[in-house]
């Protein structure tokens, strides 16, 4: 009887030596079976988008000498267009748009009113905008930009401006002086705002 209880002992450490075995090479198997890759997380933040003003890119909208009854218009070349006193002094208002090229930016436009004498006597004025870049690409601004509008510009619809990192919104306008005009200067505070968007 122990002769047989030794051969059923030997049989089973057998039997779990060769499970253990089979084990062994399935988990190896199993870890041959594996497969790992990796990728990264990028991201790259856009530069701020900057305004360049008077001195730093911009300029301030001239309509210089202004005659009474005469009505004086400037372009989006330092230009006058209409009759009036030219003298040579006229300036188109610019503001310098900096960004991130291929990023989308809304403009807006306000403080288009009248320009104004320090005692609120007006001098009835319109504007014209347009952007514009050194590859000579233009795009009109809604117009006529008049008193007391604002107006929001998204440069994803023109592909030269989405793509550009700097361009200019141009203004322009015409003041119509009355022939009973007061003299004296006459201002108006044009503000640009751009955002990212």
């Amino acid at each position: 009887m122990k002769t047989s209880m030794k051969t059923t002992m030997k049989t089973t450490m057998k039997f779990f030596a060769a499970i253990a075995i089979m084990m062994g090479f399935t988990m190896g198997a199993m870890a041959q079976n594996t497969d790992t890759k990796t990728i990264t997380a990028n991201a790259t933040v856009a530069a701020a988008v900057s305004i360049g003003g008077v001195g730093a890119g911009g300029a301030n909208l001239d309509f210089s000498s202004v005659t009474p009854g005469a009505i004086k218009t400037i372009g989006f070349i330092d230009d006058v267009i209409t009759t009036g006193t030219n003298t040579g002094d006229e300036k188109t208002g610019h503001f310098t748009i900096t960004k991130s090229a291929n990023t989308q930016v809304t403009l807006d436009l306000t403080g288009l009113k009248y320009l104004k004498k320090a005692d609120n006597t007006t001098l009835n004025t319109t504007y014209t905008a347009q952007l514009s870049d050194a590859a000579s690409h233009t795009k009109s601004i809604p117009a006529p930009v008049s008193e007391a509008t604002s107006v929001t510009v998204s440069n994803s619809g023109s592909p030269a401006f989405f793509a550009d990192t700097t361009f200019q919104l141009d203004l322009g306008g015409t003041v119509t002086p009355l022939t009973t005009q007061p003299s004296g200067a006459y201002t108006a505070t044009i503000s640009l705002t751009a955002t990212y968007n």
